[in-house]
């Protein structure tokens, strides 16, 4: 260990040669220096193969050098302890009864200390800054992710027993996404070219893109569901115009048919016959005024034309 120790002057910064009285740099004695000592620190575990001692990266089920296959490796332990925690919280957390769930309903019952406390739990948890521990926390908060409940418009639709279980669902999941997207790109800058990233980046694309596909479905069954809304309360105003339409627009070919029918008397010759059917070109009064003043006009329109065509056949 102490071959890993290093002297330099406190004055200067010059590094002091072993039993040196003075400093080469600036002169100064050198004394006791032990406040000036450099000491070399180590961070984290250094991962070897248990067969030949080759050093194995993140993420390595094989040892590269000699084929050695690693099981029982274990995961991380700060994620581990999270999740356990999380799951001890969960399940202490009470099924909420009739008269707690009718009072919070009316806005006087108490807010659940146990949903926020994972609320928190989840929010504040601080990921490790290594890719072991980044990966698995991807892993968990992926599978904690409530797709069914993102788009649940009703309580019955992501398996909830009641609105207010429905909204503890989505808040969770959002609360797991917000965790997921700090965490991503918190590694992305750590490590994001190093070729292990890849698989964080999968993962975290894949769950990204479930969670948009729900969003949309949810859009999709809110704007179905208005337009229900909008087809029950105009079909009956719709409906109620098409019986009144559809007897005029069947009198209204009714009347272009006998049109056409006089055209082809005048044509034969035949004007008496003419002349009878253009007298009873009359649109019924309960009708439109634009609409009965067409006719009037068309009928007094046809009656002279016949008769110019008699006189003119004499």
């Amino acid at each position: 260990m102490e071959g890993n120790i290093m002297a330099f002057c406190s004055e200067c910064g010059q590094k002091i040669e072993q039993g040196a009285k003075f400093c080469s740099g600036c002169g100064k004695p050198i004394g006791d220096n032990n406040g000036s000592q450099r000491k070399q620190v180590f961070e984290g575990n250094i991962h070897k193969c248990p067969n030949c001692g080759e050093v194995i990266k993140s993420f390595v089920t094989i040892c590269p050098s000699c084929g050695f296959e690693f099981r029982d490796t274990k995961s991380s332990n700060a994620v581990k302890e999270f999740a356990d925690k999380l799951e001890y919280l969960q399940s202490q957390k009470k099924a909420p009864s009739i008269i707690s769930g009718v009072a919070k309903s009316l806005g006087i019952g108490k807010s659940d200390n146990n949903e926020e406390q994972i609320l928190n739990m989840i929010r504040n948890f601080t990921v490790p800054n290594t890719k072991e521990d980044v990966f698995e926390f991807m892993i968990l908060a992926s599978s904690n992710i409530n797709i069914s409940a993102i788009s649940a418009e009703y309580s019955s639709d992501a398996g909830a027993n009641s609105t207010e279980e429905l909204n503890a669902m989505k808040a969770r999941s959002d609360a797991w996404q917000s965790k997921m997207e700090q965490v991503y790109q918190k590694a992305n800058i750590a490590f994001g070219s190093d070729p292990d990233f890849i698989k964080i980046r999968d993962l975290y694309d894949r769950t990204t893109k479930a969670i948009n596909s729900a969003k949309k479905a949810k859009s999709r069954k809110t704007r179905n569901t208005i337009i229900l809304g909008l087809c029950l309360m105009f079909v009956p105003a719709i409906l109620f115009g098409l019986v009144g339409y559809i007897p005029h627009r069947m009198r209204e070919n009714k009347l272009e048919q006998t049109v056409q029918e006089i055209q082809v008397d005048i044509s034969n010759g035949d004007y008496d016959a003419a002349l009878i059917k253009a007298q009873s070109l009359h649109m019924d009064d309960n009708w439109s005024s634009e609409s009965k003043e067409h006719w009037d006009e068309q009928r007094e329109s046809l009656i002279k034309l016949i008769e110019q065509k008699k006189e003119d056949n004499k």
